[in-house]
């Protein structure tokens, strides 16, 4: 096994922060609603500790604006894997799992796959990445701050929609100052106040 295969952070000195781009469709509601919390990344340095964020493409991928963003999630689980055409390997666990096997139905099922199978999982990886064998690594994450930003929105994640700068939409403007009195009544109350004082004095 080698470096980038560990499953800790003991030599991190301080985790990273990294956007990650989510394109497969499927998985995409899942993810936003707090409901699927796995990932597989190939070619990642990430590991547990580390906080990711998700976000997507309004159009073509890395030439139009994000169409969403999540908020930053804690990755509590990094395990090293080798994805072969038709198994994926686990060298710390020095395990194999192949296509038909229910552990590897259950990860794609994890993973938010559609149909749940190991075939299409290994599929998917395979037409995201290529087909050659691919060093990788299975992330999980603690999805509580989608699931409290969705309960602060009422289920609705548009509002995390940023604008085309990548910033969140504007704050709303300020209140409008009220118009001036007309100066019809702004004599009015000038009279008034005279009226006052003169009593006044007549009485002292």
């Amino acid at each position: 096994m080698d470096k980038s295969e560990r499953r800790d952070t003991m030599n991190r000195q301080k985790p990273i922060r990294k956007y990650l781009p989510l394109t497969y469709e499927p998985k995409i509601n899942g993810v936003l609603n707090g409901s699927i919390f796995q990932s597989i990344r190939v070619d990642t340095i990430l590991e547990i500790g580390d906080l990711i964020a998700f976000h997507g493409w309004s159009g073509k991928p890395y030439k139009s604006p994000w169409s969403f963003r999540t908020p930053y999630l804690e990755i509590n689980w990094a395990e090293p894997i080798r994805i072969h055409k038709d198994f994926i390997y686990y060298p710390w666990e020095k395990k194999k799992f192949k296509i038909g096997d229910s552990e590897l139905n259950y990860l794609a099922a994890l993973d938010g796959i559609q149909p749940a199978t190991g075939e299409e999982l290994l599929r998917i990886l395979h037409e995201y990445h290529g087909p050659e064998t691919l060093k990788g690594k299975i992330i999980r994450w603690n999805p509580a701050p989608i699931i409290k930003q969705n309960e602060m929105l009422g289920g609705n994640m548009e509002i995390l929609k940023p604008s085309p700068s990548r910033d969140l939409p504007p704050p709303p403007p300020p209140p409008a100052i009220p118009a001036p009195a007309p100066a019809e009544k702004l004599y009015t109350t000038f009279l008034q106040i005279g009226d006052i004082k003169n009593s006044r004095q007549s009485t002292l």
